[in-house]
């Protein structure tokens, strides 16, 4: 894994305000730094300015590239290349460590007397359970007392525990890679009984599209029980539970076959880190009771599922998206709806009364572009390949007339 600039910064320019800021190494090994809150700025710039592989986490790269700044700033003259030298020799350190055996602990809305066997993804064993040991409990309990100050509404009492057991180098990158399989679990149970839904009139309290939250406190420990670290996450925006939901033994039957179905299906995917990318996103967007939010972060997996660049325009994303739907021209017509109140959204954050309606029929694009790729019945190897099928047209003369000529051209040549 080589370190290397991201295009549009100056490393240089960087480096230097780096060395400009500080004063002295000091005889116990610590750096005086003239400007705390410049430092602050240039480690965050920095972790934004280098590239470095998929491999890690996000979390735990930019750990890697802060803990090298502290390291490269006790260097005489600073550059781009000491920088990028330091964040390599970290990483490589970094790779070098042995893996432990973590447990995060959270839980899931889901009613506790529907029984849910284990799962095992990337690499996680996800256990669900009615209570745990005395070790665990009396550890959890230990963040919990100092972290409820933290978090605005009551904890939730209803809620099934869930184990998620992780081998990783470091507490980041076990947290990162145990909540992630466990939001892709919940994104196919949620996606199973979402896409039945296509319109919601709420009122009262406003409550999130997904049943299946998780609680707003997470802790991690080693297998024995005790903590692995004193660090706990939380979720800032959490506002209290929601009601424990249990489908009921037809409904679970169905969502549990399903979540199995598009696990297997995104074995099968010549793009499969792409969509699990997408449906962490997806599962995420419909967490909050915010839909304002929601609406926005569905917009870009919108975005993300059509393989919209960043120099394409709106018009990419409208002709990918309703490529799936048998009116096509009317289908655009709801897009470029959907399209005009996300910019409104975006620039003015302007509320809407319809925003439920809006979020919904938006939700409903996300979903069928979802499956569309988990299927993928036509075997299409990248998601290039699936944004090039989307872009063909419904025209069927004009089609016949594109493959007329490929297979004249594949002929003579």
């Amino acid at each position: 894994m080589v370190a290397t600039p991201r295009e549009g910064y100056d490393l240089n320019l960087i480096a230097s305000a780096l060395d400009n800021i500080k004063r002295a190494v000091q005889s116990d090994g610590k750096v005086a730094i003239q400007d705390a809150g410049s430092f602050t700025d240039l480690k965050t710039l920095i972790a934004s300015a280098v590239k470095l592989g998929p491999q890690l986490p996000i979390s735990v790269r930019r750990n890697i590239i802060h803990e090298a700044v502290y390291a490269v700033i006790r260097q005489s003259g600073i550059s781009s290349q000491s920088i990028l030298d330091e964040i390599n020799k970290t990483v490589i350190s970094y790779y070098k460590r042995r893996e432990s055996k973590y447990e995060l602990v959270t839980s899931i809305s889901i009613g506790r007397n529907r029984h849910v066997k284990n799962a095992t993804i990337a690499g996680c064993l996800i256990r669900f359970s009615d209570g745990m040991s005395k070790q665990f409990r009396e550890a959890r309990q230990s963040l919990l007392d100092d972290v409820k100050h933290s978090v605005l509404g009551e904890l939730p009492t209803e809620y099934r525990l869930v184990k998620v057991r992780v081998s990783a180098k470091s507490e980041l990158e076990a947290w990162d890679r145990a909540i992630d399989a466990i939001d892709l679990l919940r994104a196919f149970w949620n996606l199973a009984l979402n896409r039945r839904s296509h319109m919601r009139i709420s009122s009262g309290k406003r409550k999130p599209v997904n049943r299946f939250v998780l609680g707003p406190i997470h802790t991690l420990h080693k297998t024995t029980g005790e903590l692995a670290t004193e660090q706990w996450w939380y979720q800032p925006e959490y506002q209290g539970p929601v009601s424990a939901y249990d489908p009921g033994d037809i409904g679970a039957e169905k969502m549990f076959q399903y979540a199995d179905y598009a696990r297997e299906r995104l074995k099968s995917s010549g793009y499969a880190d792409h969509l699990v990318t997408c449906l962490l996103r997806y599962v995420r967007a419909l967490d909050t009771p915010d839909w304002e939010d929601s609406y926005l972060r569905l917009w870009g997996g919108l975005e993300q599922l059509t393989n919209t660049g960043l120099s394409d325009n709106y018009k990419v994303t409208i002709r990918r998206a309703s490529s799936l739907w048998k009116d096509r021209k009317y289908d655009q017509q709801i897009l470029t709806h959907l399209r005009d109140y996300r910019n409104n959204a975006v620039h003015a954050r302007v509320g809407n009364q319809d925003i439920e309606t809006y979020m919904y029929q938006l939700k409903r694009h996300v979903e069928a572009l979802i499956h569309f790729h988990l299927v993928n019945r036509f075997r299409l190897r990248t998601i290039a390949e699936a944004a090039e099928f989307m872009d063909q047209t419904d025209d069927s003369e004009e089609l016949d007339k594109k493959m007329r000529i490929l297979k004249a051209a594949k002929a003579f040549r």
